[in-house]
């Protein structure tokens, strides 16, 4: 019989993580949160808020106007769901009694999960799938309920069920194999045009323009119609995180800021509990639960980066970095399935290397902290000189335009970020 994961995946960390606490003499000192300068010291990635604590929620309700909402502390010490992060944003209508019921309904006891509020009043909400049985319609009718109450028109709601809208997890990793094959065979002898049509058949564009294209018909819903939207899918931890991440860099300007980013991939990803342990397969265990989905996000993110240069305030080289981050140990950001593995495994590892524990437990370094990894002269290169603030949609062509849904998506080029990844 194998060795229980969690085991595995304290030794990969031990491995990566003690070597340092030994040297200079450090010992017990904790060299990850000497290295981390924690999350409020005074280089803390442009002070990424990590939507742990109450107070980021609440700050990120009041930054967009959401009244009708309110943070739960349903879920504090985990007691509902180990995926779901312990503070969320839920309608006001519900309280927790309300919450602590409906929990068992939904897959991971994944209750409905608020993830932005647009100024007119509608809502971006994910969940998981509510359990077949006699309580499905009843409890699928009171979240709709309470998520067209917190409108102030009580408008209707658009639910989209990505699992039969988008293609399936094994889809976007096959996609990604082929791309690799295509990338690490000689295939460079080809003429362009075979190369070409190699590449399109590994489908991998094709996956990231469906994304895009399903992401940009939702933000209409809301941008135009003054719909609510719900993201539903059989978890809740894989398509949405992508769809409600482009959703939000659509929408909101304050997103396509380099802080701004971090905070959309820290809330939607890491708080949202997105499996990186598993899609990334970082103890090599199996390669069943492994799908690039993060990376597809980032291409999207590139995809419309070529399309609006002016409109982030980051560039391709911060993207590349970024993804090649998800591969350090040393970080905490990108290592664990969610943030109660996170918990139990920084606790075992402090036990373990005889480390002294703050708080919950160890606080290994964010990867916001770029400081970590480069110096200022580097960093200067996640700055892109064309961007003109975020007071402005976007630009195309010299024209400030806002995103609005063409009737034909622009042609798409495989990134260098994805295309250098997979070779």
């Amino acid at each position: 019989m194998g060795r229980p994961q969690t085991d595995i995946l304290l030794d990969y960390t031990l491995s990566c993580c003690l070597p340092l606490s030994q040297c200079g003499g450090v010992g017990s000192l904790t060299v990850l949160s000497l290295l981390a300068d924690r999350v409020n010291g005074p280089d803390s990635g442009w002070q990424t808020p990590l939507f742990e604590t109450y107070a980021d929620w609440d700050r990120e309700i009041k930054r967009t106007g959401a009244s009708e909402w309110r943070v739960s502390s349903v879920n504090e010490n985990y007691i509902t769901s180990t995926s779901l992060p312990e503070y969320f944003v839920v309608p006001s209508s519900l309280a927790d009694e309300d919450l602590k019921q409906l929990a068992p309904s939904f897959n991971g006891a994944r209750i409905p999960m608020w993830c932005w509020h647009h100024w007119t009043g509608c809502a971006l909400v994910r969940m998981a799938n509510i359990k077949p049985g006699m309580q499905l319609r009843k409890h699928d009718r009171r979240i709709l309920q309470a998520i067209a109450q917190s409108h102030p028109e009580k408008s209707g709601v658009f639910k989209s069920d990505l699992d039969k809208s988008l293609p399936r997890v094994l889809e976007v990793q096959a996609a990604l194999v082929r791309l690799k094959q295509l990338c690490i065979h000689d295939s460079f002898e080809e003429t362009e045009e075979k190369w070409l049509s190699s590449l399109e058949n590994t489908r991998w564009l094709e996956y990231v323009r469906l994304f895009l294209k399903h992401s940009a018909e939702l933000t209409q819903w809301m941008y135009n119609k003054n719909i609510s939207v719900i993201l539903q899918e059989e978890e809740g931890r894989d398509l949405s995180c992508v769809v409600a991440s482009v959703m939000q860099l659509m929408l909101d300007p304050h997103f396509r800021t380099t802080r701004g980013f971090q905070s959309l991939v820290q809330k939607e990803w890491v708080a949202a509990g997105h499996r990186f342990l598993d899609r990334c397969n970082h103890l090599g265990h199996s390669d069943k639960e492994e799908c690039p989905l993060f990376l597809l996000f980032l291409d999207c993110v590139w995809q419309l980066l070529q399309q609006f240069p002016a409109a982030f305030e980051f560039t391709e080289t911060y993207l590349t970095v970024l993804y090649d981050s998800t591969r350090i140990s040393l970080f905490g950001t990108f290592l664990f399935n969610s943030h109660h593995q996170k918990v139990q495994q920084s606790q075992d590892l402090a036990s373990n290397g005889n480390l002294q524990c703050e708080g919950k437990c160890l606080e290994l370094p964010p990867v916001w902290n770029w400081s970590l990894q480069f110096t200022d002269k580097d960093l200067t290169l996640f700055n892109n000189p064309l961007y003109i603030g975020k007071s402005v949609s976007c630009v195309q062509n010299g024209t400030i335009k806002s995103f609005k849904r063409p009737k034909h998506l622009p042609k798409l080029k495989i990134s260098k970020l994805t295309l250098e990844r997979s070779a």
